[in-house]
């Protein structure tokens, strides 16, 4: 399904639950988004992504790896801001949470090593667990 221009709306598929490295389909997308991103944002208008998809299709990998690479392209204009509203597998708080929070270095390690002390939500709501 086309949405604008370039980008399309795809189904990115992993067989290896166990990968370290992205598969091309990410890299290839990834690339693509932030191009797209470069091109289009300024201090006015940010530019927004969403990422959705059915459990156990990679949503958190693929967030995690566009997010490192997009470390490579920030500068004083853009910034990087995580919202989260997967409150089964947060990214920054205990589960049963909704927030965002501004992201300043690259998310390396587990899901588990970012919920510390000097990564704070701008903002935080307790949902509930599910």
């Amino acid at each position: 399904m086309q949405l604008e221009q370039d980008l399309y709306i795809r189904s990115i598929e992993t067989t290896d639950q166990t990968a370290v490295i992205p598969r091309e389909e990410f890299i290839s997308i990834t690339e693509k988004i932030i191009k797209r991103w470069l091109n289009e944002a300024n201090e006015d208008i940010p530019f927004v992504l969403l990422i959705c998809g059915e459990k156990d299709t990679g949503k958190s990998t693929f967030t995690r790896y566009l997010i490192n690479r997009a470390f490579d392209h920030i500068n004083s204009t853009f910034g990087l801001t995580y919202f989260d509203c997967d409150i089964g597998q947060c990214e920054f708080t205990i589960g049963g949470c909704l927030s965002y929070t501004d992201i300043k270095t690259p998310l390396l390690g587990p899901t588990c090593s970012h919920i510390k002390s000097n990564v704070k939500s701008n903002r935080l709501l307790y949902y509930g667990l599910v």
